[in-house]
């Protein structure tokens, strides 16, 4: 006979996201196996970012053996933070195969804690680890780069720039689902050694909060720093510390001044998961815009580009387009999307190395890039069917007149921000004439049409007139998402744009970007404006701060006014619904958190606990 207490778990922790507790006798009966060790109950984000998946028990963490919770504990308070250390484990449904993988400790963007069940109260009362010792830090290494057959070329001469950039996720913010998908890796391209920049995709650094390591010469792994998101096109840039690469003959792609049209040829050269090179000669097989579809839960995706479709490639994680010398003529990215199931999937075309080299000047000297931008999605007309909307014969022979036009003409496709002063002037169906006096045809040319200028002068044909406006352009500065707050399992930002497209009439309030299981948020429906709580006006995070706040001191003040525990809060959806619910609060499980940026930080972002 046995008390079923000593093998039933009473206590658990939490670390990097991730909670474990010892395998209880409910479990290990249902496997047939023994109780105790490790146990992974939620992987979190530490144990996803490894692979390491939920129901796995724990061998041993840096080569230490971690037989209980115990030993477990004791060797996570060993390590610094940052720390690249092994693991070894098993999965509860295949016991005899065991595993091993690299985690990557998190003290930074979670609590370390431990929580003890009271069984006089039934609460599971925390106790907070002390902070790490120490910052992992990273030495100076030097490595070789392969030196590739001749018969590869031109890929010998991008090869000393191609590198693998990992990003990991560690909340659900902006649309992106960590329990979906927590570790993202894509090429990078080296396009700068002074100052150190590398240019990759946003399928690989969607958002800014977030860890990055990067992989040179498969053999150094050194962090990066994310400097630069663009809003509207598909690449980000990210920064390293090049002195950790000793001597390590990296060097930067050589740009060239000639674009890509249909019928040139080219060379793809690209990377492979397993750090070996690909190089295709193959020809563009056309240019032309894509339509990158909306996805759920909302998240960014790009608009306004024409993409290089190729006659045939090869599967690889990203590259560079280039000529026979070398010289880079565009960029090879994954674009992320999703079917009419709403399953994530993926494409890769070409982009245009052009787009990039403003904001690539702005860096070498020292600048933070600035672009200006119309808050709209344009597409094609066919003129044949611009006459239908009232293009003038004048009009249509001034498009057929210019070179390389197809015959088409831009249109306003989608508002992708109606609160902007360009949402706010344009409708959808205008089309295009001129921006500042030149003829736009198609979306390539819109970059040198207003991404530097504060305000455009647009003549637009709308209801079959013509009409002249001046609109104020949209700056962005490479920076999208500065602060989230977690409340009741919640997380709530500002709207990003994203969120933004999907409204015409946008609320004043701030945005539930998630809910956790379990939490009380699951009162709130995902995708709403909080505008009020507890009847204070919510405008801004600051504001929904001081109204969780006030009625936080108001309950202490006038207990007897607690109402069980329970706010009010207003909401209102995307189609300007109103929905007064009540959810009850639980500050002893679900309290409140800040993220806030902080250039000083190691991750650029702060954790704030309140």
């Amino acid at each position: 006979i046995q008390d079923l207490h000593s093998i039933t778990p009473n206590r658990f922790v939490e670390i990097g996201g991730s909670i474990i507790n010892e395998l209880s006798y409910q479990l290990a009966y249902s496997y047939s196996w023994s109780v105790g060790g490790p146990y992974i109950a939620e992987s979190g984000y530490m144990f996803n970012c490894a692979s390491v998946w939920c129901m796995s028990i724990i061998t041993s963490v840096n080569n230490i053996p971690t037989p209980n919770l115990d030993e477990f504990i004791n060797v996570m308070k060993t390590l610094s933070d940052g720390a690249r250390v092994p693991i070894k484990y098993y999965h509860l449904s295949n016991v005899n195969n065991e595993y091993t993988s690299i985690i990557c400790v998190d003290r930074h963007w979670h609590k370390f804690k431990i929580a003890v069940r009271d069984d006089t109260t039934g609460l599971w009362n925390y106790e907070e680890m002390p902070p790490p010792s120490s910052i992992h830090t990273y030495k100076p290494e030097t490595a070789q780069i392969q030196t590739l057959d001749e018969s590869l070329q031109p890929a010998g001469k991008i090869w000393p720039s191609l590198v693998i950039v990992n990003f990991c996720l560690p909340y659900n913010v902006n649309g992106l689902r960590n329990g979906q998908n927590t570790q993202f890796y894509g090429a990078g391209m080296i396009v700068s050694t002074e100052p150190p920049l590398i240019v990759c995709d946003r399928y690989t650094v969607p958002i800014s909060v977030g860890d990055i390591f990067i992989t040179f010469a498969n053999s150094i792994i050194i962090p990066g720093k994310l400097v630069y998101l663009n809003p509207l096109y598909n690449y980000a840039i990210i920064t390293y510390d090049k002195t950790l690469l000793g001597d390590t003959p990296v060097k930067a792609i050589e740009l060239s001044e000639k674009e890509l049209t249909q019928g040139d040829s080219v060379y793809l050269v690209g990377i492979c998961g397993d750090y070996t090179p690909i190089v295709k000669k193959t020809t563009v097989k056309r240019i032309s815009n894509v339509y990158i579809s909306k996805c759920y839960p909302l998240r960014w995706r790009a608009v306004n580009f024409e993409d290089i479709e190729l006659d045939d490639y090869v599967e690889s994680i990203g590259g560079v387009l280039c000529d026979n010398d070398g010289n880079v003529q565009g960029l090879w990215l994954t674009y992320s999307s999703q079917d009419s199931n709403y399953k994530d999937i993926t494409h890769k075309c070409g982009f245009s190395i052009s787009l990039v080299k403003p904001t690539l000047k702005s860096f070498k000297i020292d600048e933070v890039p600035k672009l200006h931008s119309l808050d709209v999605e344009f597409w094609t007309i066919q003129i044949s069917k611009a006459k239908d909307y009232g293009l003038s014969d004048e009009w249509v022979r001034k498009v057929e007149s210019m070179p390389n036009t197809k015959n088409n003409m831009l249109t306003v496709l989608s508002i992708l921000d109606s609160t902007s002063p360009s949402g706010k002037l344009l409708e959808v169906g205008d089309i295009i004439l001129t921006i500042n006096g030149n003829m736009v045809t198609k979306v390539f040319d819109l970059p040198t049409a207003f991404h530097y200028s504060e305000e455009v002068d647009v003549l637009i044909l709308r209801d079959g007139k013509e009409m002249n406006i001046k609109v104020a352009t949209t700056p962005h500065y490479g920076k999208e998402t500065t602060k989230i707050i977690g409340w009741s399992g919640a997380i709530i930002q500002e709207p990003y744009e994203a969120a933004l497209e999907h409204v015409k009439n946008v609320p004043t309030g701030v945005y539930v970007s998630f809910r956790s299981d379990g939490s009380p948020s699951l009162k709130l429906s995902q995708g709403v404006w909080i505008t009020e709580i507890q009847g204070r006006k919510v405008s801004d995070l600051d504001s929904f701060l001081e109204a969780i706040y006030a009625h936080e001191k108001e309950i202490k003040e006038k207990p007897e006014e607690n109402n069980d525990g329970y706010v009010r809060i207003k909401t209102v959806n995307n189609t300007n619904v109103t929905k007064v619910v009540t959810m009850k609060l639980d500050p002893h499980y679900w309290g409140i958190w800040q993220l806030v940026e902080d250039k000083e930080a190691k991750t650029g972002w702060k954790f704030i606990e309140s």
